[in-house]
């Protein structure tokens, strides 16, 4: 009897260690839609808190952005030594905090609905800096789009 609860126990230890290895769940963006819910609140990973020294970038050319189209959004990350794996969950909102559809993730992330996250084989930090990137879909797009990452 011993012998199988100390197994149960650590089958339990480990699926929590690892739940969300393959990607956040849905709604811990930060954004306005997800009530600035994020990671942390999310008890995604047990890894701790971010150290404070990490230069977060995202960009997107602003002159492609019409109507029909898509844009390309790359995020990265620079950890300054404070982690080898990062992980991330991304939205893409208007003004009002309505969702914009996203697509065409690159290597190491995948779409959760319209949510952008990371996958399990794209985490791992390499010249201590990481990043992904996705497409933007919008028939008509709103006069303010705000990306959320956390």
């Amino acid at each position: 009897m011993k012998k199988l609860f100390f197994l149960l126990a650590f089958l339990g230890i480990s699926t929590y260690s690892y739940t969300y290895s393959g990607g956040s769940p849905s709604g811990n963006s930060g954004s306005l839609g997800d009530n600035g819910s994020t990671c942390a609140s999310a008890y995604c990973h047990g890894g701790g808190s971010a150290s404070g020294n990490e230069v977060i970038a995202i960009t997107s050319p602003n002159d492609s952005l019409s109507n029909g189209n898509h844009f390309q959004v790359a995020l990265g990350v620079k950890p300054n030594g404070s982690s080898t794996k990062v992980g991330f969950m991304a939205s893409v909102e208007d003004a009002n905090g309505t969702q914009l559809a996203t697509s065409n993730p690159g290597t190491g992330a995948k779409n959760v609905g319209d949510y952008i996250t990371h996958t399990s084989s794209g985490t791992s930090v390499s010249n201590d800096s990481i990043y992904w990137t996705f497409d933007v879909d919008g028939t008509t797009f709103p006069d303010s789009i705000t990306v959320y990452a956390a």
